[in-house]
């Protein structure tokens, strides 16, 4: 089929102890171990296009203690075709952040290739932060354990912000998971 459409999705996404992620919801439980693809229900890929209204993300991390809550979630995940015919992937997400975060934030992405490409994307994203708190967020990254967020630099190499906002809009483009622009 062409498009699924689901609204009030709630999704809960946990690390546990032994940092294995799981992704639970409609009914089913998947976890990044499990690899066989009968562990999602056949439709769920069968679709081009996903488009999630008003749902929520909860994240549960054991390991760190992070417990984030993600609500006024609007998602659309579509594979498409690229105008030379080569496949790509779209993805549109606007969501409403913790306040400790800055609250609203949108971004949207056109990377090129299937699915499993996405391990090192390229294309272009674009984000739009009407008012992102930059201490929470270097609380929420400092909060990681190491290994979890690959960033270019070093948290601790990045400039002590204890206030401040990023307000803006800006287009980046990925090759091979690397900025370019």
């Amino acid at each position: 089929f062409d498009t699924l459409e689901i609204s009030g999705l709630v999704l809960h996404l946990q690390r546990d102890p032994d940092a294995r992620w799981g992704l639970s919801s409609l009914g089913t439980k998947h976890s990044a171990s499990d690899n066989t693809p009968a562990s999602w229900p056949a439709w769920m890929g069968m679709a081009r296009r996903v488009v999630l209204r008003q749902s929520e993300l909860h994240i549960t991390d054991q390991i760190s203690g992070l417990d984030l809550s993600i609500h006024a979630l609007d998602a659309l995940f579509e594979q498409a075709t690229h105008a030379e015919g080569k496949p790509e992937q779209r993805f549109a997400l606007k969501m409403q952040l913790p306040e400790s975060l800055g609250g609203s934030v949108e971004m949207r992405a056109r990377l090129q290739g299937t699915l499993s490409d996405l391990k090192r994307p390229s294309g272009e994203l674009w984000l739009n932060t009407p008012q992102l708190t930059l201490p929470g967020w270097r609380a929420l990254f400092a909060g990681l354990p190491n290994g979890d967020l690959a960033l270019p630099v070093a948290l601790s190499d990045l400039p002590q912000l204890k206030t401040g906002e990023l307000t803006g809009q800006t287009w980046l483009s990925l090759q091979h998971l690397s900025l370019i622009h």
